[in-house]
């Protein structure tokens, strides 16, 4: 159907935030948009708020069997032309769809991106959070510069026949799914595009799996060596010790020091047996002095993460 715009929804557990995300998804100035709602096995009150939009959505129910399937079948559903996401704890903002519409058909591009206001919930605080710097990425770029693109799935507007074409789909029973979908999607672009406008608005918030850390944080591992079967090892480099120690780091919050211990030594063991020379990588360069010694040293991270963790 003609630039018909499909928006997929995964819901689970989300009933505080959900009518405000679903209008303001109605409420976009683009009209040409089927939304696809994928609840997801939800406990609380979800599946009723859901049902007082059946007449203006496309609602499926699943049992709790994660959010990659809930994506997936989201996208198996789609008739669009174009493909969005939206987080049921998210607004966005009413000319988002629009914005990147016209962005897209105008540069003739293959994917479009905006920016994104960061919202902590505890505090009220906005965080301005900017995709890659330039208006028009080529393909050269792309693959040299993966690292500058923000992962999340959910500020950007995709081809569906480049969805359809490569088979990109979310991988199951894994968290930080994001990743490898945006990832193996960027890699197939001749070209992309971004708005500068902060039009998706993410909510951090208590059960947010930015603020959540946890057993699952291994899944980072698996995840990025998924990466490796599709991107050329060298262009994946920066990003690799990028995440791992980002993810490294964010074991502090973890109060099981056994699974900090443990991931810490396999993350480590990844990033030597993948990228021996890892710690001359340009990430690392630009990071500071502390941060820079302390990302690379694991008997500093071992002392640092586990004496924060004591500390709270």
């Amino acid at each position: 159907m003609k630039d018909l715009i499909s928006i997929i929804v995964p819901v689970h557990n989300s009933s505080k935030y959900l009518n405000k995300c679903l209008d303001s998804i109605l409420n976009q100035t683009y009209k040409h948009i089927e939304i696809i709602v994928i609840e997801n096995g939800s406990t609380d009150n979800s599946l009723e708020i859901l049902n007082n939009y059946k007449d203006k959505i496309k609602l499926e129910v699943l049992e709790c069997s994660g959010l990659s399937q809930a994506r997936n079948r989201g996208l198996e559903l789609s008739k669009g032309e174009y493909i969005a996401f939206v987080d049921s704890d998210d607004i966005i903002e009413p000319n988002m769809i629009e914005e990147l519409l016209n962005n897209i058909k105008e540069t003739k591009s293959d994917l479009s991106c905006c920016d994104i206001n960061e919202i902590h919930e505890s505090t009220n605080k906005i965080v301005k959070r900017n995709e890659y710097p330039k208006e028009l990425i080529t393909k050269q770029e792309i693959h040299k510069n993966y690292i500058k693109f923000n992962f999340a799935i959910w500020n950007k507007l995709y081809k569906k026949e480049i969805i359809d074409k490569y088979k990109i789909e979310f991988p199951l029973n894994l968290k930080y799914e994001d990743i490898p979908f945006v990832l193996l999607y960027l890699s197939k672009c001749n070209k992309i595009s971004k708005v500068n406008k902060y039009l998706y608005n993410y909510l951090v918030h208590s059960e947010s799996e930015q603020t959540t850390v946890d057993k699952r944080i291994f899944d980072i591992i698996k995840i990025l060596d998924l990466c490796l079967t599709f991107i050329d090892k060298k262009d994946l480099e920066d990003v690799y010790v990028r995440e791992l120690t980002t993810y490294i780091i964010k074991t502090r919050t973890l109060k099981d020091k056994n699974i900090r211990k443990e991931f810490i030594n396999e993350a480590y063991d990844k990033l030597n047996k993948n990228y021996p020379n890892w710690k001359k990588c340009n990430y690392l360069k630009s990071r500071s002095i502390f941060k820079k010694l302390i990302q690379s040293n694991k008997a500093l991270t071992i002392i640092y993460t586990g004496l924060y963790s004591w500390l709270k």
